[in-house]
């Protein structure tokens, strides 16, 4: 799985800040590469939270300063700029949300092994105070 961080001149549907991070495949038959500088028009569905995927069979496309070069043309049937004329006619723009720290971004991290160990510990205490208390106060 590979990952790219784009920086957003116009939003033309969901909510994102100006950096902008998508995850794809890296390879398949639709495979493409990404390099720094170049102009994408980008379509993503958000599989989990920041997390947006790209598949790059769908009509995802690079701009090409020789327009020769645009192999999306022929298969899309219009070009670079037809295809951003359509998007800002049809969804508009819209305006990117505020940049702020990603508090979510490291929830999945496995504990080291100093506190798993300190996980158990505090665990058998809370269930031997546990089985102490019942025994005391239930029986």
């Amino acid at each position: 799985m590979g990952e790219a961080i784009f920086s957003i001149d116009e939003l033309y549907k969901g909510n994102t800040t100006k950096e902008f991070k998508v995850l794809f495949e890296c390879d398949g038959e639709c495979a493409r590469q990404f390099n720094i500088g170049e102009e994408w028009i980008i379509y993503s569905n958000y599989k989990q939270i920041n997390n947006a995927k790209m598949d790059w069979c769908s009509r995802s496309r690079r701009y090409f300063r020789v327009e020769k070069e645009d192999y999306y043309t022929p298969n899309y049937g219009n070009d670079y700029f037809d295809e951003v004329k359509f998007l800002r006619e049809k969804l508009g723009v819209h305006r990117l949300l505020a940049q702020k720290e990603n508090l979510i971004e490291n929830r999945n991290i496995k504990p080291n092994s100093h506190q798993t160990i300190i996980i158990l510990v505090c665990s058998l205490v809370v269930i031997i105070l546990f089985y102490y208390l019942f025994n005391k106060f239930f029986r």
